[in-house]
């Protein structure tokens, strides 16, 4: 039983992603689920925050360059926290969790398209789907474009053309 008077409040989005990753390690993928949404919604908080207190400072170039930085490294945080929700949805399974794991896959590869991670994840959900393996081979091969070394889209893309070979074979 937890003791009230030892548990620590979560405060950060870091913090949330942290123990998103513990829930995640220790498959318990429903509250890392839970975690990983908790930490989005805090950084998109306090990215939406620090925009507007950047909008009512003064607007120096050192300003605007560190909150560009700060921009640019929070959207990147975004796209990891979206790509580890999308992980969460696959490994806790059904059509709802597959079809919320495309929408976010399409999301984190709107913040960066040329991240191939996100390519394979929107793959991963596709598959997850079912029955949409055009997407997921266009979504391998993106991802391949983007990352010629990446043996894991390479094996899926092989995997997918094998199995949707195999279920026009079987069609025949």
């Amino acid at each position: 039983m937890n003791d009230p008077t030892t548990m620590t409040t979560i405060t950060t989005w870091q913090e949330y992603k942290n123990q998103a990753k513990d829930n995640y390690t220790n498959e318990n993928y429903t509250q890392a689920l839970i975690s990983y949404q908790k930490a989005l919604q805090k950084l998109q908080e306090e990215e939406e925050h620090q925009r507007q207190g950047n909008n009512s400072n003064d607007n120096s170039n050192s300003n605007n360059r560190h909150y560009q930085h700060e921009s640019t490294r929070k959207v990147m945080e975004q796209q990891i926290l979206l790509s580890n929700s999308v992980a969460c949805r696959l490994k806790i399974g059904g059509l709802e969790m597959a079809v919320v794991a495309v929408e976010e896959a399409k999301k984190c590869i709107n913040l960066n398209k040329k991240w191939a991670k996100a390519h394979i994840r929107l793959a991963s959900a596709y598959i997850a789907l079912g029955n949409n393996s055009n997407d997921a081979c266009q979504s391998l091969q993106n991802a391949i474009r983007l990352d010629p070394s990446n043996k894991t889209a390479r094996q899926m893309l092989m995997n997918e053309l094998r199995r949707d070979y195999s279920n026009q074979a079987h069609s025949n």
